[in-house]
């Protein structure tokens, strides 16, 4: 022990810096980081020595609030004119006692500097822990003195300027005067500090060495006044313990904070601190009570403080309840791993009643081959404590009561208060999603096509083995490179710009419409590929999936089949071509044996069956030349017809005039040739018998459709058609051949003798 008389006067010094006992303090917190961050130990605390303990003013990592002076580490540390290093605490007598050394956090090295104030006298310690052997550089041991300076710079300070809350925890013990007048308070300091006590929120009574009230603070008689109805107020010169005892102090704290207060008069306890609730007609409140030894003996000896807490529990309630009913496992563990608080779903996810887990390591609900390694996780989250994802890029697994284990989804977060630092984690058990995946992957895996996902970055993330027996290469060769690789060099530049503006509006859809794809192998060679796009979006980022389908042999067996349609296109176009030439030849042959008959009729006869001939060859002839040889454009075909029957019978220009009016109607063979044969008959009677001698006229050619029906109109404003005619049942060759053709298109034909003739022929389009 240090000597007696400078011993006495470093607690008196320390005493007249009124800080033991005091809440939190941020300047000092920021201290104790900062050492711990600067040697890089998990823990760290300010340690004020006192006559029979030493107590913590700033901590990190440690829930103690304080620890007994003979096992402490600030003792040996003020014999010391700089850093005290013990790298073994186990192994030193010293130390190997202490409760932060043989239970947790099982602490094994320790450094710590003296605390000076400019006085000379050393009030206590600037420490820094860790769990294992370690050692400081020269830099970091320079550091934690300076610190230390900083702390004994901020006593000294704290010495000359007393804020309200140092007041308070260091009252006046002398009974104040009850009523001293308006007397001049430069005269009466007690008065004055009583005025000032009174103004804050702190409830505090006095107490002599028989629990005799001295002092009760104003804030303190106010709240009984408001809440213990006909209870009498604390009066001067009543015994607290006897007004606790019988509940006339409407149970402030009871009888446990009545057995407390005897504890601390004995001397059994140095100080005593209970929470408890607060009962009143509007709800229940809740307070902090302490009982400390009065700083000076000779005048009082207790004195007891009741805080009002009430909102700080209502706070904690909530946050207890929401934790509670949270969906996801939530365990909060303290700096030294040891787990705090957990939920119904920690309970119902990893098989363990909260008794069995409140109070032990973290790493029980781990593995145990990723338990030594988990520590060191921990320790570098603390370093850098940002809320996050845990286990970025591994799969993380929970073990259960029973052994078994289960993948688990692990989000942190970080809980800082003033006694300690707590992490929060929020676990999610994911072994039904880890299912889906598994079950998506084999889906994928045993897919007939190569399946390539791809990140936004153009990255191969995942393939699968059809990629491999298509491309030619090894997976562990595809992951992390550009999907480029699969692409053939003379189309990658423009596959980025493709890429992207697939990402700029990502619908699903097949790839390289309109263009030839190819995929490239590893050994260099090309083949034909199809590929269809599809996105999945999720927390990871955009993946792009593609089928990628083999299409050699399609393309093989296309090609050859376009061989074969070419060839029987060209055979058919032959074919029309030789029949349309036929038929030429055939109208010709008519023709030239019209010629030599000597009878007009017979020779009509003979052109009227060449024209119906040449009616047919010009069919054949736009088929071959048609592009399309199953239609045939029927504008075209009905021009040229009325041009070669017009030429044909040697109708003048001045005489005749024809007016068309034809849609762009595509007909096939089958429909093409009765409609011609049609028109052939009804356009060569108009030019022959409408306009008998030099009469001028007009013929009129319609052909036009309107919801699936055809409608071909011939007329002309001829001499017309003789009344008691029936064209249906006309013995005319011509007219009955019209009268045949239009049943065999299933079609109406009507006459209109009105102004000349008008035939409409009106039939059903077919598909």
């Amino acid at each position: 022990m240090l000597e007696s008389k400078a011993e006495t006067l470093r607690i008196q010094k320390l005493h007249e810096c009124c800080i033991l006992d005091t809440p939190p303090e941020s300047n000092f917190d920021d201290i104790v980081r900062l050492a711990a961050l600067m040697c890089d130990t998990p823990f760290a605390v300010i340690t004020l020595v006192d006559n029979d303990r030493e107590w913590f003013k700033a901590k990190k990592g440690i829930a103690a609030n304080e620890q007994s002076r003979d096992c402490g580490f600030g003792t040996p540390t003020l014999l010391r004119p700089d850093v005290l290093v013990v790298p073994h605490l186990e192994h030193d007598s010293r130390f190997a006692a202490n409760p932060l050394v043989v239970s947790e956090p099982h602490i094994r090295f320790y450094a710590g500097s003296p605390i000076l104030i400019p006085t000379g006298e050393a009030l206590g310690a600037l420490c820094v822990f860790d769990v294992v052997q370690r050692e400081l550089s020269v830099n970091q041991l320079a550091g934690l003195k300076l610190l230390a300076r900083q702390v004994g710079a901020a006593l000294a300070r704290r010495h000359k300027e007393k804020s309200r809350s140092d007041i308070l925890e260091k009252p006046t013990a002398q009974a104040l005067p009850a009523d001293l007048g308006r007397q001049d308070t430069a005269h009466n300091p007690e008065h004055f500090n009583g005025a000032i006590l009174d103004s804050l929120s702190k409830q505090y009574c006095v107490l002599d060495d028989a629990a005799n009230i001295l002092k009760v603070s104003r804030p303190w008689l106010d709240f009984d006044q408001a809440y213990t109805g006909d209870k009498a107020s604390l009066q001067t010169g009543q015994n607290y313990l006897a007004l606790l005892d019988t509940g006339l102090t409407n149970d402030r704290g009871g009888k446990v904070f009545a057995e407390g207060i005897r504890s601390v008069l004995n001397g059994t306890l140095s100080r005593f601190s209970l929470e408890y609730p607060y009962c009143t007609g509007s709800g229940q409140l809740w307070f902090a009570g302490k009982v400390i030894l009065f700083p000076d003996q000779n005048l009082a000896r207790l004195i007891v403080i009741h805080d009002n807490i009430s909102e700080h529990k209502q706070r904690e309630e909530r946050l207890r309840q929401a934790v509670e009913s949270a969906p996801n496992a939530i365990v909060m563990v303290n700096e030294s791993g040891t787990i705090v608080m957990v939920n119904a779903q920690t309970e119902a996810s990893f098989g363990y009643a909260r008794t069995e887990l409140i109070g032990q390591r973290v790493e029980m609900l781990i593995p145990e081959r990723f338990r030594g390694a988990h520590i060191g996780f921990r320790r570098a989250y603390l370093a850098d404590p940002v809320s996050r994802p845990m286990g970025a890029g591994r799969d993380l697994y929970g073990l259960r009561k029973d052994g078994t284990e289960f993948p688990v989804e692990i989000g942190l977060g970080l809980i800082e208060s003033h006694e300690e630092t707590l992490v929060l984690s929020s676990i999610v058990d994911i072994t039904e999603r880890k299912r889906l995946e598994q079950r998506f992957r084999q889906a994928v895996e045993s897919a007939p096509n190569a399946i390539v996902m791809v990140n936004e970055s153009g990255t191969i993330v995942m393939v699968n083995a059809q990629t491999e027996a298509s491309f030619g290469y090894a997976r562990t060769e595809l992951i992390g490179q550009m999907v480029e690789m699969l692409i053939p060099e003379r189309f990658r530049d423009g596959h980025v710009g493709f890429r992207r503006a697939y990402l700029a509006d990502p619908v699903s859809r097949p790839m390289g419409a309109g263009r030839d794809l190819y995929g490239l192998r590893k050994d260099g060679t090309e083949f034909p590929v199809e590929i269809g796009l599809g996105l999945i979006d999720d927390d990871n980022g955009i993946i792009v999936l593609s089928s990628i389908v083999d299409i050699t042999e399609r393309q093989s067996a296309h090609d050859k089949l376009k061989q074969t349609l070419n060839e029987k296109e060209m055979l058919l176009k032959e074919v029309y071509h030789r029949v349309k030439n036929n038929l030429q030849v055939v109208s010709s042959l008519i023709n030239l044996q019209a010629g030599n008959v000597t009878s007009p009729e017979t020779a009509d006869l003979l052109k009227q069956s060449a024209d119906r001939i040449k009616a047919m060859a010009l069919l054949h002839e736009k088929l071959y030349q048609s592009k399309d040889l199953a239609r045939i454009d029927f504008n075209e075909y009905i021009r040229s017809l009325s041009d070669n029957l017009l030429f044909g019978y040697g109708a003048c220009s001045d005489k005749l005039k024809l007016n068309m009016k034809i849609d762009n109607v595509f007909l096939d063979v089958d429909t093409a040739i009765p409609c011609g044969l049609i028109i052939n008959e009804l356009l060569s009677n108009a030019i022959k018998y409408a306009f008998p001698g030099d009469r001028r006229g007009e013929i009129g050619i319609a052909f036009t459709q309107e919801q699936g029906e055809y409608i071909l109109i011939i007329s002309d404003n001829g001499i017309g058609l003789p009344s008691e005619m029936d064209f249906k049942k006309s013995s005319s060759l011509g007219l009955q051949l019209v009268d045949t053709l239009t049943n065999q298109l299933m079609g109406q034909m009507s006459l209109d003798r009105t102004n000349g003739s008008t035939f409409t022929l009106r039939f059903t389009k077919t598909c």
